[in-house]
């Protein structure tokens, strides 16, 4: 048998060298999220908006997804069946610019 791999948690020190190595991965290969360029510096890669659904019925989650800054953006009807019974979801964006 082979010996199997251990990795330790990423750090805070760790960070400059992981962004490094996601650079290095856009450019080498593409299968990775960005295309070569694509990923940018600020941290905020590119991405404009967050988006999430929660069952209506679930007010704690909509209330902290709320506080967070996310809103309602629509209700998707009978999108899940929870016990036998159709919920709906509220469809929930947070615009990041």
């Amino acid at each position: 048998m082979g010996t199997a791999a251990s990795f330790r948690p990423l750090v805070a020190s760790d960070g400059a060298a992981f962004r490094r190595l996601l650079f290095a991965l856009d450019d080498a290969t593409s299968y990775m999220l960005f295309e070569p360029g694509e990923r940018r510096d600020d941290g905020n890669e590119g991405f404009g908006v967050l988006e999430l659904t929660v069952v209506t019925v679930n007010d704690p989650a909509v209330a902290l997804y709320r506080k967070a800054g996310f809103t309602a953006e629509g209700t998707l009807r009978s999108t899940l069946m929870i016990d036998g019974q159709p919920h709906d979801e509220y469809a929930m964006a947070k615009l990041l610019f």
